[in-house]
């Protein structure tokens, strides 16, 4: 008839099972990983006496220890609504990347560019050169594009952006704001989002991707350097 079923980590000595359960009551947040290193670090437990980190889980779970998964809470979405003043709100956004010659070597380019919704007008455009074409400009370029129109025009009232995870935690179950986004509350600025696949929300900032690009990496045959361009 084979072995009787004994259930999860039923081949493991009965105090190892207990101390994990001990572990997982006293320490509610810990998972199985955890759990595994409290018993190779303060129990002194080998490697080779312990069970792999899913046979712990399943046992947990068999145990009634395991927390329950949250639902995903899915962003707020608040209307942005219209500017009727300059600087009432700026749409900033980052265009795919580009092949650019520079100095004689083919980069990978993106623009950061940011419009004022009220007067239409370019407050800022700033060029990345990213290590590849895979690649997507950090909260730090953001802040750089930024400061660098903060000082020409000052703040805006709010700005408009979509839904990259630079904005917005949006891997986990909650949309917990990124160090960028608190940046931007400790400046008294009021970060909105675009509706989800609306490129239609942020058409002024879309369409002057396109125009710069046309304008810029589309007509030159190069640069000297990334100051040139």
């Amino acid at each position: 008839m084979g072995r009787p079923p004994t259930g999860s980590l039923g081949s493991f000595p009965d105090p190892i099972r207990a101390l994990i359960k001990e572990i997982r009551l006293r320490e509610r947040g810990w998972g199985a990983g955890s759990i595994l290193q409290e018993l190779r670090d303060s129990h002194g437990y080998p490697e080779s006496d312990l069970p792999c980190g899913s046979s712990v889980a399943a046992f947990l779970s068999q145990e009634g220890l395991s927390r329950r998964n949250d639902f995903r809470t899915e962003l707020p979405v608040a209307d942005c609504g219209g500017a009727v003043s300059a600087h009432e709100c700026w749409q900033l956004d980052a265009r795919g990347t580009e092949r650019v010659e520079i100095a004689g070597k083919t980069e990978a380019v993106a623009l950061l560019d940011i419009r004022d919704v009220g007067s239409g007008a370019y407050t800022g455009c700033f060029p990345l050169v990213l290590a590849s074409a895979k690649g997507h400009p950090s909260g730090n370029h953001y802040r750089t594009c930024l400061r660098l129109a903060f000082m020409e025009f000052g703040l805006p009232w709010r700005i408009q952006v979509d839904h990259a995870s630079v904005f917005f935690e949006n891997r986990s179950k909650s949309p917990f704001p990124t160090r960028f986004h608190l940046w931007l509350v400790a400046l008294g600025i009021e970060l909105c989002f675009s509706r989800v696949h609306r490129p239609t929300d942020q058409a002024m900032v879309e369409r002057g991707h396109e125009v710069l690009n046309k304008q810029i990496l589309g007509q030159a045959k190069g640069f000297k350097g990334w100051t040139e361009l």
